[in-house]
């Protein structure tokens, strides 16, 4: 085979997913990688040795690269033409077994790979990109830039088609839909025979929701005996709602009791639990909705199937798109008549219906085809719950008041309407957490109090970006430092990897602000910490973040001390997380972090020009000198 060598640099892209097939490489000096792009960033495919060869497959079955190759140090590579390797196919069946035999071992290796590689963790929950820092800091990169959407050209029947009997294309589709919602009706509490036609409707109605897989359960969920309590017994029995909603492997729990003091059926939901997130739309305890027994008329089985919808896309994270067109229809119809039809309840059954549907018309607004006003009445509905809860419910009012927050942040980084300075949008949020951490203690609810924290300290944070206000950002770090009191490096890594990462973020920022050396010392360390625990592998665009902001510490650190080794190391932790970037085809981080780089290696440069000149002799620039001959 006719073939040429190139050279390529450590962490250089020999050629990148999508890329046209036009040749075959075979390693002759180093090592290469292969990555494979998916929904948490680059899931590493194998990486190759002296002699292997790679790029066959898009030769092979006539479509793009599958995969994006780098260079791990120096890398030597023979390059042969696509022409010439089909040629030699063809010519010695030998060489094509052997080839197809090492293509199907790394293809099988790769989809266990592929299988084991988790989703996201997230980051944290829907993070914007920030306003520009000052000019004389390296620009943050945002923490959670979106994974752009990458798609396989259509493939046309190649090699492997006529082989295994199908198209590479088939491969790289994306993953089949998430199946049927799975909403699961336990058997109501106490409900005489009577409420049987009224919980068949509750059935019908629930299979309304596109794609539902509704199932009646045997069991129910017990409320406590001996509680007297209203909140803290509803607190209890939603608890053992989510435990028997894990055993039966359902999206979604429709549960509740029959209330007899006001003959009325009382439903309530749980829904599969983000782990450690506070998430729009979700639906608490303190949301429900009580049905007369005489009927279930409008709006209550539209706000239901938005309650139970809610939960569903707010927790388990699903994102349908019809199952959210039916949540925003049945918020839109609930909103005709909800007063009317809670009229004639208890305050407090009022407003857990308005909380229940505050949270679903939180979850729908900014949808297409969504009115722009439902921000604001979702707001008010939430205001209204809160002034019908009793002041001794601390739990309901924590809750209300987290639900209109979330709203308000969804608000805020979806364009709403700023307030005029020195306001920022983020103040409302930031009130309304503050009430709700007021309600939520520590050592009762140790999840919630932590992620409170972090939510504030992330609110905080662009509270003091947007006003440079010096008491936002110290109001920052310390709730990021609460938060890691409870979500600690040995029980919840990646947890406390997430908020010490924005911990570091926020210390680069002031430290600079102030110029103070020890912030962005400990801004260094917590980078450095973080990343001990944040792999490339496991989480490639949230190690890259990390990387960025290492590398912003370090040249703030080396401006202030005039050091060399700081600007290599932060020249160092910017081309690493371009790196990561460019594999994982994210362009609007990799152009920030390029002019972060490019500002770090003149940097070293200068300095190297100011060594040079200061080890230079006098006569050294030809200047005349009296004691020269």
């Amino acid at each position: 085979m006719k073939d040429t060598t190139r050279q390529y640099r450590d962490g250089e892209v020999i050629f990148r997913e999508g890329d046209a097939s036009l040749a075959v490489f075979v390693v002759r000096k180093g090592r290469v990688r292969l990555v494979k792009s998916g929904a948490g960033g680059g899931v590493v495919l194998a990486t190759l040795g002296k002699d292997e060869m790679f790029g066959e497959m898009g030769i092979l079955d006539g479509v793009g690269r599958t995969a994006t190759a780098v260079a791990e140090g120096a890398v030597s590579a023979a390059v042969v033409p696509r022409r010439d390797f089909l040629d030699r196919l063809q010519k010695e069946p030998d060489l094509a077994y052997r080839v197809m035999l090492k293509l199907v071992e790394r293809l099988r290796a790769a989809d266990e790979r592929l299988a084991r590689a988790a989703p996201p963790d997230a980051l944290p929950q829907a993070v914007t990109a920030e306003p520009d820092p000052p000019a004389s800091a390296p620009d943050p990169a945002p923490a959670d830039a979106a994974e752009d959407a990458r798609r396989d050209a259509p493939a046309k029947a190649g090699l492997l088609t006529r082989l295994f009997g199908r198209n590479k294309g088939e491969a790289a589709e994306p993953p089949p839909p998430q199946g049927p919602l799975k909403v699961l009706i336990a058997r109501f509490s106490d409900a005489p025979p009577e409420a049987a036609a009224l919980l068949e409707t509750l059935s019908a109605t629930l299979q309304l929701i596109p794609g539902a897989l509704v199932r009646r359960l045997d069991e129910a969920v017990a409320w406590p005996e001996g509680v007297t309590d209203p909140e803290a017994a509803r607190l209890a029995a939603a608890q053992a709602a989510a435990a028997l909603l894990a055993s039966r492997g359902g999206d979604v729990l429709v549960w509740g009791r029959y209330e007899t003091i006001g003959h009325l059926l009382e439903v309530r939901v749980a829904a599969a639990a983000a782990p450690h997130e506070l998430r729009l739309g979700r639906v608490p305890p303190v949301g429900g909705v009580f049905v007369p027994m005489e009927a279930m008329v409008e709006p209550l089985p539209a706000l239901i199937r938005a309650m139970t919808v809610a939960a569903a896309l707010a927790e388990g994270g699903r994102r349908d798109a019809e199952i959210f067109a039916c949540l925003a229809d049945d918020v839109l119809a609930a909103a005709e008549g909800l007063k009317r039809a809670v009229a004639g309840l208890a305050a407090a059954e009022q407003a857990a219906a308005m909380v229940a549907w505050g949270c679903a018309a939180a979850l729908a607004a900014g949808g297409p085809e969504v009115p722009e006003d439902l921000w604001a009445l979702a707001a008010k509905t939430f205001d209204e719950a809160a002034r019908r809860l009793p002041r001794t419910a601390r739990h309901d009012w924590a809750d209300v008041f987290i639900g209109r927050a979330l709203l308000e942040c969804a608000h805020a980084e979806r364009g709403g309407a700023a307030p005029p300075p020195p306001a920022t949008p983020w103040d409302g949020p930031a009130d309304g957490l503050r009430l709700a951490l007021e309600g939520v203690r520590r050592e009762e609810r140790p999840w919630d109090w932590a992620l409170l924290n972090e939510r504030l300290g992330l609110i905080a944070y662009r509270q003091a970006l947007a006003s440079g206000d010096e008491a936002h950002f110290k109001a920052a770090l310390a709730h990021y430092q609460a938060a890691i009191q409870v979500y600690t490096r040995a029980e919840f890594p990646q947890k406390w990897a997430d908020i010490v990462s924005a911990l570091a973020q926020a210390l680069q920022v002031y430290g600079n602000l102030l110029a103070s050396v020890p912030a962005l010392e400990r801004a260094v360390e917590l980078s450095r910490a973080a990343l001990e625990v944040r792999t490339e592998e496991s989480a490639p665009l949230l190690w890259a973040a990390t990387q960025n902001t290492l590398g912003s510490a370090l040249f703030l650190l080396a401006k202030r001390r005039d050091d060399a080794e700081n600007f290599q190391a932060a020249a160092d932790a910017f081309r690493a997380a371009l790196g990561a970037y460019q594999v994982n085809g994210q362009a609007r981080p990799a152009a920030i972090v390029e002019k972060n780089l490019a500002r770090a290696e003149e940097a070293c440069r200068g300095r190297a020009r100011r060594d040079e000149k200061r080890a230079q002799p006098e006569w050294a620039d030809g200047a005349p000198r009296e004691d020269v001959p």
